[in-house]
């Protein structure tokens, strides 16, 4: 077969499938426009039904507008005002540089344009429909921009069949235009779904905590400290939390580079790490760093949708964010001593624990710590047993039989737990226990979208959530059997693991997840001291479980067992 230069129409899809691969892309290029053209006041307007072709955005805003006769040229691929020469591409001060995005959009979309620079008493309106550019037409408009986007991959339906549920894209869709926010101050930003404004952010000049207010609510950027530090051509500027307060994932750790937000595995896990050994296990950070750097030492185009960019130095980067947080995380630890020079998790100068005839301690690898769900089982439970103590707050110690059962106590509480509340929401008996005075949360906007498709789903099991106004939300009532000591944190850990599963539209599969997170929140601790009567109550009910329940929601083991036989061969004895 011979080979042909691919038709016009067909690399243009091709291309736009590049820059263009879900409705939070059209955000993103949209917003960056906006930003790019000096707009002091930004709305995006977000409809959903992106797989039904349904789907809209609409980005409104007060900046210079676009004269008449550029308005053709907005939808020509690789039409710009932002670059001229190749030396022009290596001092950026733009978001946006290469022209492909409106294009991209033209190809694949309905895109219609309305803009009006202040000199002018009329403004102009220009569409462009799966490629074909319309007329310029004469309207009345405010001073600024207004586009919308609608039907998107009509004419490449496959496409749309890829897009995520309508809670996975508003998802992606609000992140870009937190994270711009949070590293635009002079900017006000809205965003809005079905006429309510889920998001509003007025001017900020460079008040960053009251940003940081707008976006995560006023309790956590009280826990939230300002970070300035350089280091030779790098200079880290932003806020990161104490680790009082954290996340179970990464989504609140917000990067930019010169004010520009991108996505950073490396320097992810390098703000994670200094956290490490401080924060609980599975926890993460909350953190918005800005990188500013000289323009030459980065190269942003690296990325079709420019999320990413390469530095030349980024050992460098990494040395200069380490030192600029560890002085934060070295004044919340008390009792611990070591200078900013040094992280507090380096354990190799630790020595291994001795013996007192100087040998070392062998971990008991020859042990096979076998699951007890043979040997501690309903009729075994009927032997003598009983509770020898509390071993690192942390495991329970049951003899029975000459042998030790260990038993952990948050995983085994956690079963408990989780048997009730399925219990009680198949039986649509959910039984709740008021708060005396009702939590109010701030939630991002994300998280409210999230709240209100899930909010059945926890009255359900007695979790009663009310929308309060101005982005809060009041926690009203907690399933019983909960303790009333962290509301705002179980509503949040269920919203970031709902907000996870937003990918998958099944229903089944979220309401389990509420389950497991709620039953998981509310269980007893690893670290937590038990009396004697409550280990034994934990420890009854724990022996009457059939053995198919021996393991908590997430699959780990509650019991453990060495037998009398290993404790023999362990001492030298069999």
């Amino acid at each position: 077969m011979s080979i042909q230069p691919l038709p016009k129409e067909i690399a243009e899809r091709i291309a736009a499938g590049e820059v263009i691969e879900r409705p939070a892309d059209v955000v993103k290029e949209l917003l960056e426009n906006s930003l790019d053209a000096g707009a002091t006041s930004i709305v995006l307007e977000f409809t959903d039904g992106w797989q039904r072709m349904e789907g809209r955005i609409v980005v409104s805003d007060d900046g210079e507008g676009i004269v008449p006769s550029d308005l053709p040229r907005l939808f020509h691929r690789h039409s710009t005002s932002k670059i001229r020469t190749l030396e022009d591409l290596q001092r950026l001060n733009t978001l946006g540089f290469r022209g492909e995005a409106l294009a991209s959009m033209g190809v694949v979309a309905e895109v219609s344009i309305t803009s009006k620079v202040s000199k002018e008493p009329l403004g102009r309106r220009i569409s462009c429909i799966g490629g074909r550019i319309g007329d310029i037409e004469e309207c009345g408009c405010a001073d600024g921009t207004r586009v919308s986007v609608s039907r998107l991959f009509y004419n490449t339906p496959a496409r749309a069949k890829f897009l995520r549920s309508e809670l996975s894209e508003f998802r992606y869709a609000s992140r870009i235009l937190s994270r711009l926010a949070f590293f635009h101050l002079p900017v006000g930003f809205i965003l809005r779904h079905k006429g309510k404004d889920l998001l509003s952010t007025p001017q900020r000049d460079s008040d960053l905590l009251g940003r940081a207010a707008d976006i995560w609510g006023g309790q956590l950027a009280e826990q939230l400290q300002k970070v300035n530090h350089s280091k030779g051509p790098v200079e880290i500027s932003g806020l990161a939390a104490l680790p009082s307060v954290f996340r179970s994932n990464t989504n609140t750790i917000f990067l930019a580079v010169n004010y520009r937000p991108i996505q950073d595995r490396s320097l992810v896990f390098t703000i994670s790490r200094l956290y490490k050994g401080i924060l609980p296990s599975g926890r993460f950070p909350i953190a918005g760093i800005n990188i500013i750097v000289p323009p030459d030492f980065i190269d942003v185009n690296v990325h079709p949708r420019k999320e990413e960019v390469r530095f030349q130095k980024p050992a460098l980067v990494k040395e200069a964010i380490s030192e600029a947080l560890l002085p934060l995380i070295a004044g919340s630890v008390t009792g611990v001593g070591f200078s900013p020079q040094q992280s507090p998790l380096d354990l190799s100068t630790i020595s291994p624990r001795m013996s007192a005839v100087g040998t070392e301690l062998k971990p008991f690898t020859h042990l096979s710590h076998k699951l007890a769900d043979e040997a501690f089982t309903t009729e075994n439970a009927q032997r003598d047993w009983h509770i020898v103590g509390q071993l690192e707050r942390t495991y329970i110690l049951v003899s029975y039989g000459g042998g030790l059962v260990i038993i952990d106590q948050h995983a085994a509480h956690e079963r408990l737990l989780y048997n009730s509340l399925r219990a009680k929401r198949a039986g649509k008996t959910a039984h709740t226990q008021p708060l005396l005075i009702p939590r109010p949360v701030h939630m991002s906007a994300e998280e409210a979208r999230t709240l209100e498709k899930f909010q059945n789903s926890l009255t359900e099991i007695g979790l009663e959530v009310e929308r309060f106004g101005g982005g809060v939300w009041l926690i009203r009532t907690l399933p019983a059997g909960i303790p009333p000591q962290d509301e705002e944190g179980l509503l949040r850990d269920i919203l970031e693991g709902l907000m996870e599963l937003g990918r998958s539209s099944r229903l089944e599969e979220a309401e389990e997840d509420i389950l497991i997170r709620t039953a998981c929140h509310g269980a007893v601790r690893a670290g937590e001291d038990m009396n004697p009567a409550e280990m034994e109550a934990l420890v009854e009910r724990i022996m009457s479980l059939p053995l198919g329940e021996r393991r908590c929601p997430h699959g780990r083991p509650l019991v453990v067992e060495i037998t009398a036989e290993e404790l023999s061969k362990l001492f030298g004895r069999s």
